[in-house]
């Protein structure tokens, strides 16, 4: 894959018009994660930010989670490339609703997961 990080950033951006994500991709996210200041790294496979979907690879140290929030007019997808994931579902009165991990290895968890818009959901 040709990609380019964004100077001064954990920000990497690919060119390709055809995008694979292979170990050597993982690996290269994993490591910029772990020395990033936030511990996480982003890879953009979309070219612009005018284009209608933002499609984004991230990798997270275990110190990041993203606290409850909803999309209104957007659906959000975790696909687990490598590692474990916890996403909490919430209703509308802030209980929570569901727990999922999401997991590379673990057995009986799942690999994907699609949220649809205005569902509360938390990262762990």
């Amino acid at each position: 894959m040709t990609a380019q990080a964004q100077p001064g950033t954990c920000i990497i951006q690919s060119e390709d018009a055809v995008a694979v994500i292979d170990d050597a991709t993982i690996r290269r996210m994993r490591d910029l994660a772990a020395t990033s200041p936030d511990g996480r790294a982003r890879l953009c496979l979309h070219h612009a930010l005018s284009d209608p979907v933002q499609e984004m690879i991230l990798a997270l140290t275990s110190a990041n989670c993203y606290p409850a929030h909803r999309h209104r007019e957007k659906a959000e997808s975790y696909h687990i490339l490598d590692g474990e994931l916890g996403i909490l579902i919430f209703d509308d009165e802030g209980r929570v609703r569901r727990r999922q991990l999401l997991s590379s290895s673990a057995s009986g968890a799942g690999r994907a997961m699609r949220i649809a818009p205005m569902i509360w959901h938390a990262v762990i």
